[in-house]
């Protein structure tokens, strides 16, 4: 299962890379700065938030980490969502960063059912974490 974890870990270190190169086409302007920020941050904290619970010895730790993983993938998704949509990126350009994304969604969707169901831990991608009025986000 080790060999699992590192080839996605090596697989995120790559993701985190071309959104790095992808951000650096956007545009120097409010929106291309906030959307490169954003996107930037989200797979940046992925990588480590991954690591961190690769590394634990808890099925709900790890579960944990995957939702937050799959948060962040999801933020990178909507963003890229408002890009094509502002026609600020071309499809051609954001394709491949698109379909990474969405396998990424896919793989970490996938371990948090599939550990929810072990773990009979029905949260969601939300998880254990709530705002102030008790809601998830």
């Amino acid at each position: 299962m080790s060999g699992i974890h590192l080839d996605l870990g090596d697989r995120l270190l790559k993701y985190s890379s071309l959104v790095l190169r992808y951000s650096q086409q956007l545009p120097c302007d409010e929106f291309g700065n906030q959307a490169a920020d954003e996107m930037l941050t989200a797979s940046f904290t992925a990588l480590p938030e991954y690591g961190f619970a690769s590394s634990s010895v808890s099925d709900r730790v790890f579960l944990s980490g995957c939702r937050l993983c799959l948060r962040r993938f999801l933020e990178v998704r909507h963003w890229l969502e408002a890009i094509l949509e502002r026609g600020v990126c071309s499809l051609d350009d954001t394709g491949a960063l698109l379909r990474e994304t969405d396998a990424l969604v896919s793989i970490f969707s996938g371990i948090v059912v599939q550990l929810s169901v072990r773990l009979g831990d029905f949260h969601g991608i939300g998880g254990d974490c709530q705002d102030r009025r008790g809601g998830l986000y």
